[in-house]
């Protein structure tokens, strides 16, 4: 496995930077990334030694099969096998194995082995070469598309130990069809790709025997679109077919438990646990508080289902900053004496919506200002969600051991975040047992099908509804899940007609929120989690629309233009009010339930690999300045593939945000708390002068702080690259509200009156903790003369874009509308124009290996035989294929050489080529694009945040005589700027201007 995840990380990366490379050449690189460290999972740590009965395993040490810790820690027997590692394989295609009795032993030989609970598409399963050749990087391009039948078998051993008791065969999820045989005899089959089932395989083995377990698998997939299939294969991403989640076998008494169903009453301090059972006499629960405190209590058994309360003293709440779980331990006492025993854990917790403090009705008459909010145990809680499509590069839908499971959970709570919205998948219940321990709120999506026929009897209905109550009645303990979303943006509700246009269809969906709400009256039920562009113009069939079912009222937006995202957001919040109809099928209306935007972001699914840091900040800040929100899901944790709008990569390295350079952190933009400006993110002006910044404070964390002190400082960088130290500060003390947004005084600062980059940095501080960051960007435009003097230098600034000659290879990464060498320009035009209001300079660019030439006048007047040093500045990064993907871990390494009238100056390895906040003036420089019913209207994307290294050349002595005799003769320098020599060092070249960048100078010589 080790070797599938070094190909794949050694596919999407070049590695770090050749210091040792670098240290030969004779020139400065002011360059400043920060930190990367690439992590595919978390520390694995050995499980602590059990103190009782109780104990749920955590990770396990046993390495000899994949995935060995037990897969149901919330139903667990002690007494149990795992089957997963290898199985003999075989895909049938005409579909005769069954004719042919292929479960027959010893009947058909077995051509391949697959490893268990590994889908068939997946590298981890071992059949990788089959599928992808021998380049794991390929498999966006290689979407295996077998669909149909495939045969698993295997030898089992049953432990002599279990001779006197029956034996439980379990399979966590087969997609899609499933059929299985022990030696010739057919003991099930089960229908449904996410849920659980099993089978008492008692009669057909034999104590400390052997005995031949075969499956057979079928998934039509794509083929068939009234399955449930999530986001498996069509437009999306990789199928996920076969076994999926492990496959284990467990003993019990005849008499056992077949189901457990615990429900929390944290109002009355106690927890109440339903015992879904076969038969038996009595039913006893012990519970063992986080604090080793233990409560029991048993009840005689009622017909088939009994139930047992437990009074909890002092208990212990559940929250993502205290994630409290109880052990319990349900015992089944047999009529015999025998005894089932099932390990569990719950979290006492309570979720509900209820009117936001200070705007229930008896608190204004306004109806546009009484809303509802979420609350975790009788408090307001703010989501800061992503979306978890809960795939990744190794196993596809299923995570290859115990640490990745818990590295995503984990690495977003570092991050800030404080729940995940699990997209159409019923995930392994490992990963929610971790969402559980960590402290992850979690939104579960049903299952569906995107493209699937809905009308009364069609088999897609039945299908759905069975794959809801699985996945209900399965995850029904998990603390961690606060709400069941039943469907996507009308996903299965298009087919024939159109939800919106559909009466039937939608008293249908009403009846499916009703189900999902009797199933499990604990939680909150979405009815559909829907799309947004219909909002914000007429109604039409396309959109997603609530019905008057739903406890949370959410949309979509994907907009990258902090204008039209600002306006979509004061429209959204404008038509949120109980009896507003906006959203909503045609006969239903608003009742004010808690607002969420449950999808949004800048880069949407097919923007391609672009940089996220610039619009995560200024989208999340906007909506942070609306109360009557009450939490959001930004698309999303991870890459998936082809989509690239993460916060980490596919591979679970990391990207850069670049916000540390102004002072701030991610964390800064994923907190309870949150410093929000309304203001645009950064500002071009013409001039400097005064500007003003209108900070307002979301405060949702449980602090007890209302006051405070508010501060600032203004830094800038000049058209030299150079810092220009602090240019102002100041403080004000503030007060402010708890659970609302509270509006702070306005600061306003007065920028400088030349060329420069500047940053507001602001932050509320209160009794020395920072309770808020935030900062805004200007960039102050002033253009300069080509020659000026400063003391004795003389200083030359010219167009990047102004190059006299130039000669690139042109065989590289370069999209098909893009021009080699390339300029900054809307729409990538061949054109030397740049898209620059303030009539500034554009970037320039070139693939591969090559260069650019520059002739630059030398100024009149200047004596050359009088300088004594000449020095070059410009800002230069490579140029790697799609440069607008977000800085990461990986390296793009190029190779400059510098020379000046033919004297070779010295020569730099640009790190890298990156993309992210930092690049500040690459993104005011650039058209944004803009989303219009779901089509993208392209106006230009140029830089989307790229930008280089500040490099200093400096050139005196005996290589300064050679040039200066040259310039005597020809009134100009020749500048060359060339790539080429080692390929892995031939990333291309992009120098930047005053306009783009992180730094605002164009390439500048300076005579002294």
């Amino acid at each position: 496995m080790e070797r599938i995840r070094k190909a794949y990380r050694n596919a999407v990366r070049t590695g770090g930077v050749n210091m040792r490379r670098a240290a030969t050449f004779a020139i400065v690189v002011l360059f400043s990334l920060g930190a990367f460290a690439g992590c595919i999972g978390g520390t694995k740590t050995n499980p602590a030694d059990a103190v009782s009965s109780f104990q749920i395993e955590d990770f396990t040490t046993d390495t000899s099969i994949p995935k060995p810790e037990h897969p149901r820690p919330d139903f667990q027997r002690s007494k149990w096998m795992n089957l997963n590692g290898q199985w003999g394989f075989e895909f049938d295609p005409a579909n005769t194995g069954e004719t042919e009795q292929w479960f027959v032993p010893g009947k058909h030989k077995f051509s391949q082995q697959i490893t268990v609970p590994f889908c068939w598409e997946s590298p981890a399963s071992g059949l990788e070469p089959y599928f992808r050749g021998e380049y794991p990087q390929y498999y966006a391009l290689q979407n295996p598309t077998y669909t149909g039948t495939a045969w698993y078998q295997r030898t089992v051993n049953v432990p002599e130990e279990w001779k006197d008791s029956h034996v439980l065969l379990k399979f966590g999820a087969v997609d899609w069809e499933s059929k299985v045989w022990i030696n010739e005899n057919l003991v099930g089959q089960h229908v449904g790709g996410y849920s659980a089932f099993e089978f008492d395989i008692t009669q057909y083995i034999a104590a400390g025997q052997d005995f031949t377990l075969t499956v057979k698998a079928t998934d039509p997939s794509d083929t068939n679109p009234e399955i449930p299939r999530g986001k498996q294969g069509g437009i999306w991403y990789t199928r996920c077919s076969g076994i999926w989640q492990t496959a284990y076998m467990e003993t019990c008494p005849e008499e056992r438990i077949t189901g457990i169903y615990v429900f929390p009453d944290v109002d009355n301090s106690s927890v109440s646990f339903e015992i879904v059972h076969s038969g038996g006499a009595e039913v006893r629960v012990s519970a063992k508080s986080p604090d080793n405190r233990i409560f029991t209590a048993n009840e005689k058994i009622c017909s088939g289902k009994t139930k047992v309360a437990l009074k909890l003293e002092k208990q212990m709440l559940w929250s993502p900053d205290e994630p409290n779980l109880y052990d319990a331990v349900v015992e089944l006492v047999g009529k015999s004496g025998a005894v089932d025993s099932v390990k569990t854990y719950f979290g006492q917790r309570k979720i509900e919506a209820k009117w936001a403090p200070g705007h229930s009705p008896q608190d204004t008459q306004d109806v546009k200002e009484q809303y509802k909010y979420i609350y975790l145990n009788d408090k307001p809680i703010y989501l800061r969600g992503l979306l978890d499509q809960s795939y990744n590069p190794w196993g596809i839908y299923t995570y290859v051991n115990e640490s990745d499971l818990k590295y995503d959970i984990q690495k977003m709570k570092d991050y800030g975040f404080n729940f995940l919205r699990i997209h159409i998948k019923a995930d392994e219940p490992r990963r929610l047992y971790w969402a559980d321990k960590l402290g992850m709120l979690i939104m579960k999506d049903v299952p569906c099908s995107d493209a699937a026929p809905n009308y009364p009897g069609a088999q897609s209905r039945a299908y759905f509804e069975q794959t809801m109550r699985d996945m209900i009645e399965r995850d029904f303990n998990h603390p961690s899940i606060f709400s069941w979303c039943i469907f996507n943006e009308n996903w299965g509700l298009l087919l024939p007609v159109p939800l919106y246009a559909n009466p039937e269809m939608q008293s249908w969906v009403v009846s499916m929120v009703e189900k999902a709400k009797a199933l499990d009256p604990t939680r909150l039920v979405e009815d559909n989690s829907a799309i947004v562009y219909n909002y914000d113009n007429a109604h039409t069939p396309a959109g997603g629309w609530h019905t008057s079912t739903t406890d949370i009222f959410s949309w979509h937006f994907y907009i990258n233009d902090y204008a039209v995202a600002k306006k979509h957001l004061n429209n959204v919040v404008d038509n949120a009010y109980a009896g507003s109809t906006w959203g909503c099928v045609p006969g239903a209306v608003q009742d004010a339930d808690p607002l969420m935007n449950s999808e949004y972001g800048g880069i949407a699914c097919t923007d391609g690999n672009k940089d996220v840091s610039w619009c995560f900040k200024y989208l999340t800040n906007e909506m942070r300045l609306h109360p009557k929100i009450c939490g959001f899901v930004y698309t999303e944790v991870t890459d998936v593939e082809w989509e690239h709008n993460g916060i980490l990569r596919y591979d679970r390295s990391p990207k850069d945000f670049g916000y540390e350079t102004f002072g701030c952190a991610l964390s800064d933009f994923t907190g309870a708390d949150f410093l929000a400006l309304d203001n645009p993110p950064g500002e071009r002006l013409a001039l400097g002068g005064q500007v003003t910044a209108n900070p307002h404070f979301s405060k949702y964390s449980d602090s007890e702080a209302r006051s405070g002190d508010l501060k600032w400082t203004l830094t800038a960088t000049n058209s030299l690259g150079e810092k220009m130290g602090k240019l102002a500060s100041g403080s004000v003390p503030v007060n402010f509200g708890q659970y609302t947004v509270t509006k702070l005084p306005e600061i306003k600062v007065t920028l400088p009156g030349e060329t420069c980059l500047a940053t507001l940095l602001i932050w509320l501080e209160s009794d020395g903790k920072i309770m808020g960051r935030n900062y805004l960007n200007y960039h102050v435009y002033i253009p300069a003369e080509s020659v000026s003097k400063q003391g004795t230098k003389t200083i030359v600034r010219f167009d990047p874009t102004s190059y006299s000659n130039a000669s690139w290879n042109e065989a590289g990464p370069t999209a098909s509308n893009q021009m080699v060498p390339g300029v900054s320009t809307p729409l990538m035009a061949p054109s030397y124009a740049t898209s620059n209001p303030m009539g500034g300079s554009g970037a320039v660019w070139g693939y591969d290996s090559g260069y650019f030439e520059y002739s630059v006048p030398v100024p009149a007047g200047l004596s050359l035989q009088s300088v004594k040093s000449i020095i070059l500045l410009l800002e230069a990064s490579g140029a790697y294929g799609d440069f607008n993907y977000q800085t990461d871990a990986s390296r793009h390494q190029s190779e400059m050489k510098v020379k000046i009238n033919g004297v070779d100056a010295g020569g730099v390895l640009l790190p890298d080529a990156p993309s992210d906040a930092r690049g500040v003036l690459s993104y005011l420089d650039s058209p944004q694009v803009l989303l219009n019913a779901g089509a993208a209207v392209k106006q230009g994307i140029p830089l989307y945040g790229s930008y280089g290294c500040k490099v200093q050349v400096k050139v005196d002595g005996a290589k300064l005589g050679e040039i200066m005799k040259s310039a005597l003769g020809s009134g100009s320098l020749t500048l060359r700027l060339e790539v080429g020599g080692e390929p892995a060092y031939c990333n291309g070249l992009r120098i930047y201007s005053e306009s783009n960048g992180a730094y605002p100078m164009n390439p500048t010589i300076i005579f002294e």
